[in-house]
């Protein structure tokens, strides 16, 4: 599964409940939520990507304190 948690700026991953990354872009100060997959056309694989159980929430408090992942 991935969580995208988005605090102002501030964007934090996880993956199949795992924290994994955490980055901040300011391009967009609103707007709307919008999903895609792509295959690549050099692959011979045929590519095939299912989304459910999409859920978005408008939240109210202070950026989290989340520490970046050790290696």
């Amino acid at each position: 599964t991935l969580m995208l948690v988005v605090v102002d700026d501030l964007f934090s991953v996880f993956i199949n409940g795992q924290y994994a990354a955490q980055f901040s872009d300011n391009s967009y100060r609103n707007g709307s939520i919008g999903l895609f997959a792509r295959g690549f056309a050099e692959s011979e694989v045929a590519s095939s990507c299912a989304f459910n159980d999409i859920w978005v929430w408008q939240l109210s408090f202070d950026k989290p304190d989340i520490a970046s992942p050790t290696p």
